[in-house]
């Protein structure tokens, strides 16, 4: 019984993972939310995890190392990575 509650509760303690394609000009991003407070970017082989920071509107992730996420809805995004030009994302119309 005590095994049980425990796994109720660890699965109750998960965060809210959401995942969502983007295209940022030549570069496919699959962008992975947990939570309202991380994203972790998939490009290519290279990995990003960015935390929450703060922003004027929609949600703004970044790792103080110059690279961003800024996603406004789920559909449109804007990609900085360090050293280079801002990309504007979509995510692909089903």
């Amino acid at each position: 019984m005590l095994a049980v509650a425990a796994a109720t509760l660890t699965a109750c303690q998960r965060p809210n993972v959401e995942v969502v394609n983007y295209r940022c000009g030549e570069l496919a991003v699959s962008a992975m939310f947990r939570g309202n407070d991380r994203a972790e970017l998939a490009i290519g082989t290279r990995k990003l995890a960015l935390a929450l920071v703060p922003s004027a509107s929609g949600a703004k992730y970044g790792d103080g190392q110059g690279n961003e996420f800024w996603t406004k809805g789920h559909d449109e995004a804007m990609l900085t990575l360090a050293g280079e030009a801002s990309r504007n994302c979509r995510a692909p119309e089903d």
